[in-house]
């Protein structure tokens, strides 16, 4: 990936990502909720708020995710580093032809 390229991807995650929720979802039991495309259950390391849209374009990359009317809920099954690094987000950024 390339500088420039980082930095779209960057840009279409800080629009789409807008907060980390992992101890709300943790303290009301939420992680039977999660939905996913995926035949193995996915470890999920974090929590964020995505919009509908994005949470859509993870849903159909196999990501899990909680849709509610007001925002999803993305199941993050990577940690550690900055989310526009995650493959995810540069394969979603490829098909929306982002990058």
């Amino acid at each position: 990936m390339t500088t420039k390229e980082a930095f779209k991807i960057r840009q279409m995650v800080e629009n789409n990502v807008l907060a980390c929720i992992t101890d709300l979802v943790e303290e009301h039991g939420m992680y039977d909720e999660f939905e996913w495309t995926g035949e193995e259950e996915p470890e999920i390391l974090e929590c964020w708020i995505v919009t509908p849209f994005y949470g859509e374009l993870l849903y159909e990359q196999g990501e899990p995710v909680i849709k509610r009317n007001l925002g999803y809920i993305w199941g993050r099954q990577t940690s550690g580093q900055a989310i526009y690094l995650d493959a995810v987000s540069e394969n979603i950024a490829r098909e929306m032809h982002v990058i």
